[in-house]
């Protein structure tokens, strides 16, 4: 029999080679792997973040100024008359509903609005007013409403757009007249008249269901005839009256989008401002170009009576464009800025002002260009950019002057001025992508007063006076390039 030491020492052994054989199997494998290239992380790809969605119902309110340029045309006489323009201004506000439908980055809509307005002119005097030869002509607006059709491009959390359909508005016009001896002939109208409108404007969401806008509509209701009672005898028996109404709205709204689209990182206001779309940061130097539209709104006069010469609206139309360059640094939402900007204007408000076989006054105002320097505070929401802005403007004023009987010169001048006056307006700007951003402003131009004396072009001839407001409504867009950082 064995003795139990020796079998005791053999399984030992035995053990022993086994165990020796796993570490030496475990190290040449763990050799093989060291020799072997490891593998690489690969990190998973992050989600796009979900667009935003304009598709669906919406309802929200408006807010605005409006300003008119109306022509419009007295006549006394055959073949006598004056072209003055009438330049209902004030503001308005209401509410609009619509739906929007989003295919792709292509955004089609309906949408209708009515405001309550209050666009009045100030009496236009044709005649010496100072005297008891006089004809007044008042016009308001009490409301006006459109039905349009939108369509727009999305960028994400903004929209541009163009709009355009029907206006319907209700206008009130009245008509007095005097001539010594004869009583005072009075008339008060009211129509509800139908036109179309068209204009555009830019849409950003704020967060969850909510976005703002600013908007620009341009609305022509066509034309009002009326016939006044004549206070002097035949061969005059009536004062024909007629006009064009057409009105110029700026305005800014707030719209609830009523969908149940997820809006990813706009689901609340609390995170819009955190979403990620280049530039992350509205801080730094920027260079851009823009196009726009404006309307003036300034009164003047005419004539040989100084402040009580005849008094019309000086509203002309026109489009504008240039350049700006800024800078801005963002602290958290708020955004503060300096913007300068340099317009070419085709401004200008040419015509006859008083026209009769046998003699006339022609007057015309043109600003042929304006700049301005403004600081800009907004509130940013991670690529969306609302602000308002203000500073000081200067314009180029140029007038002239003809005041011609049977062919002949009575008084006549031409006058340039540089005026300084101040702006402030509104806007909305957007990120595009890389470096560029879109945006739509509004601004107000108030360049004062331009007034001259017109000298007499015959010997003992009567020296003339004239005076006009430059006041200037803008809306326009840009795109501006982000230079550094």
């Amino acid at each position: 029999m064995r003795p139990p030491f020796l079998s005791l020492m053999r399984s030992f052994a035995t053990s022993l080679r086994l165990g020796i054989s796993l570490l030496l199997v475990g190290g040449m494998a763990a050799a093989s792997a060291a020799d072997l290239a490891p593998t690489p992380y690969v990190k998973a790809p992050i989600a796009p973040s979900p667009g935003y969605d304009w598709t669906g119902f919406y309802a929200g309110v408006n807010l605005g100024y409006g300003a008119a340029s109306d022509p419009m045309e007295l006549s006394s006489f055959p073949g006598s008359s004056q072209r003055l323009v009438i330049g209902s201004a004030g503001a308005l506000g209401g509410a609009q509903l619509g739906y929007n439908f989003q295919a792709g980055g292509w955004v089609l809509g309906v949408e209708g609005d009515i405001q309550a307005s209050g666009l009045r002119q100030s009496p236009i005097c044709v005649s010496t007013c100072g005297s008891t030869n006089i004809f007044l002509a008042t016009q308001e607006l009490s409301w006006l409403a459109t039905v349009r059709g939108r369509l727009g491009y999305s960028l994400g959390p903004a929209l541009l757009y163009a709009t355009g359909g029907a206006a319907f508005a209700r206008v009130k016009t009245s008509l007095s007249s005097a001539l010594d001896p004869f009583p005072m002939v009075v008339g008060n109208f009211s129509e509800t008249k139908a036109g179309w409108t068209t204009g555009g404007g830019m849409e950003a969401a704020l967060g969850g269901h909510w976005s703002a806008r600013i908007e620009y509509l341009y609305a022509d209701l066509g034309r009002m005839s009326y016939s006044l009672a004549n206070p002097a005898p035949a061969p005059a028996p009536t004062r024909d009256f007629s006009t064009d109404v057409r009105e110029h709205v700026f305005r800014v709204g707030l719209n609830y989008l009523m969908n149940d689209v997820p809006h990813g990182p706009y689901a609340s206001l609390a995170n819009a401002y955190a979403m990620a779309p280049t530039p992350a940061s509205w801080t730094g130097f920027y260079l851009g170009g823009n196009i726009g539209f404006g309307v003036g709104s300034g009164l003047g006069a005419y004539g040989e009576g100084g402040e009580d010469a005849d008094q019309t609206t000086f509203a002309p139309r026109s489009l504008n464009g240039g350049v700006q360059a800024g800078l801005n640094w963002q602290a958290e939402n708020l955004v503060l800025g300096v913007e300068a900007d340099f317009q070419l204007n085709d401004q200008r408000r040419a015509g006859c002002v008083f026209c009769d076989p046998l003699g006339q006054l022609d007057f015309d105002a043109a600003l042929l260009w304006f700049a301005t320097f403004r600081g800009r505070a907004g509130y940013a929401m991670g690529p969306v950019l609302i602000y308002g802005t203000g500073g000081a403007a200067l314009g180029r004023v140029d007038t002239s002057y003809l005041d011609e009987f049977f062919g002949r010169a009575l008084a006549s001048g031409h006058f340039s001025d540089t005026k300084s006056g101040w702006t402030a307006g509104a806007g909305i700007e957007a990120a595009l992508s890389g470096r560029w951003t879109a945006k739509a402003e509004y601004l107000y131009l108030d360049l004062g007063r331009v007034a001259h004396d017109v000298p007499p072009t015959v010997p003992g001839g009567n020296v003339e006076q004239f005076w006009t407001t430059i006041h200037d409504h803008i809306f326009r867009v840009g795109l501006n390039y982000k230079v550094a950082p």
